[in-house]
């Protein structure tokens, strides 16, 4: 009887760790971990941008216009930080790729003139264990 109770015990802690891995691929959880550390933000919302890739969503963080896009692996959302810096424009803002995130940040209120919230934004995401997927063989 130990058998079928220790399978059913293993596999549900397989699925829970499975699916704390998948949240890690929400724009949610990203969000979530800007609130942490004490940064407010609005509801993310899917974007289309033609310069970034097609699974975006974009929202504002601590009143700054914020982008967060996905990509198939980590790779491609590191090529992709310089089309990010041309979305952002002449204004102060970042491209930063994490994992197979992009986080595109532009301050076109100019509501951060010394940087400080962007660069907080910048690093609570470059903190977040975000996996690259690996491209497929």
């Amino acid at each position: 009887m130990k058998t079928p109770i220790t399978f059913v015990a293993i596999t549900l802690l397989l699925v829970s760790v499975g699916c704390n891995g998948a949240k890690t691929e929400s724009a949610d959880h990203i969000v979530d971990h800007w609130k942490q550390a004490g940064l407010s933000s609005t509801t993310f919302s899917s974007t289309t941008t033609e310069k970034l890739a097609t699974d975006c969503w974009a929202g504002s963080t601590s009143g700054i216009e914020t982008t967060l896009c996905r990509y198939s692996e980590g790779a491609a959302a590191k090529n992709a930080e310089k089309s990010g810096l041309a979305v952002v424009g002449n204004v102060t803002g970042v491209s930063l790729a994490n994992g197979n995130w992009l986080l595109v940040i532009a301050d076109r209120n100019k509501s951060d003139p010394n940087g400080k919230v962007i660069n907080k934004i910048a690093n609570v995401f470059r903190k977040i264990e975000l996996v690259a997927a690996k491209p497929s063989s």
